[in-house]
Parts: C-alpha cells; sequence; structure tokens
C-alpha cells in the first residue's frame, strides 16, 4: 500500500512554509541589521584604540586631517586623511574604516566609510574631554558617513566614537557631566 498526497494537501503544506517564512524574514533581517551594527561598533572600537595610540605618541594632541580621506575640502589639500594617519597603528588593516552598513559605497570611493570631525574644530586639539565640547555636548571625533543605520535624519541612524572610547549611536546622549 502506497502513500500518496493529493494535490490540495501538498498545497495546503507549502502554503504553511510560506506563511511561516514569511513571519521569519523580518525578524532575519532585523538580527543581519542589528549584526552589521555591531560590527560597526567593533570597527570603531578598533579605530578609537588606534588613536589612543596615536594620542600617546602625539603627547595627546588630535591630528589634522581632512574629513574625507581622498577628497580634500577647502582649506584641506595638506591635510593626511584619517586611513593614512592611523595606517601605523592598525598594522595596515584599512578594512577597519569599512562600515558593514556601507550603502553608500564611500569606503570604495574614499576608503572610509566614517567622517572625521573636522567640522567641529577638533583638528591639532588637546585630546581633553572637558575642551572637547560643545553646548554641554561631547563632539565626536569619527562617524558613519551616512545613515547606514537606519532612516535618514534620524539621529539614532549612525554610530559616533568620542574620546572617551565610548561608542553611541545617538550624539545628542552625550552630554557632559
Amino acid at each position: 500500500m502506497r502513500c500518496r498526497f493529493t494535490l490540495i494537501e501538498l498545497l495546503v503544506v507549502i502554503a504553511i512554509i510560506a506563511v511561516l517564512a514569511g513571519m521569519l524574514m523580518p525578524a532575519l533581517n532585523g538580527a543581519r541589521s542589528r549584526a552589521r551594527r555591531t560590527a560597526c561598533t567593533g570597527n570603531l572600537r578598533q579605530i578609537g584604540t588606534a588613536l589612543e595610540s596615536y594620542l600617546n605618541d602625539s603627547r595627546s594632541v588630535l591630528p589634522s586631517c581632512r574629513i574625507m580621506p581622498k577628497t580634500a575640502g577647502e582649506g584641506e589639500e595638506s591635510l593626511p586623511g584619517i586611513v593614512e594617519t592611523l595606517q601605523p597603528y592598525l598594522g595596515g588593516n584599512e578594512k577597519v574604516f569599512r562600515c558593514p552598513s556601507d550603502t553608500e559605497r564611500l569606503f570604495e570611493n574614499e576608503g572610509s566609510s566614517y567622517v572625521w570631525g573636522r567640522e567641529w574644530g577638533i583638528n591639532g586639539k588637546r585630546a581633553d574631554d572637558r575642551e572637547l565640547q560643545m553646548l554641554g555636548y561631547r563632539i565626536p571625533l569619527l562617524y558613519d558617513g551616512g545613515a547606514f543605520h537606519g532612516p535618514a535624519g534620524e539621529v539614532k541612524s549612525r554610530n559616533y566614537l568620542y574620546l572617551t572610547l565610548r561608542i553611541s549611536d545617538n550624539a545628542m546622549k552625550e552630554k557632559v557631566q
């Protein structure tokens, strides 16, 4: 005696599997997004450690770098990029400058998914947490070059690296005590 499925039974089983897969996909996409953000945070932590080594060698003076590593803005022609500056402290591992969520292809175009906070006036300043603040908030040294981790325009769509080596997803949360 052979057991056979009818066409309707087979279609019902396929429909149930499709519904279950449809319910799991958003959860899997969310987990994937969180994993990319965690990898980005790890990259920023490595860059922060390299920057800390740089500061030990430069007597606690922040480097003077371009906002973007390859594109020189106004008055930045003679400045190196942060990738070039920190390269000796990263053992040549430039991949840490690539955010896994970089949808704007900044890493491919600039060599870094992250932006140096030059526009905040940090170039050549002493690495002092009390001085690196504006309106009572800490100034980020390096941050995502685009809204890689959420909708554009939302504060929590970027990761920010601070002098304290703290990484935050909200620049307005880093209030100086």
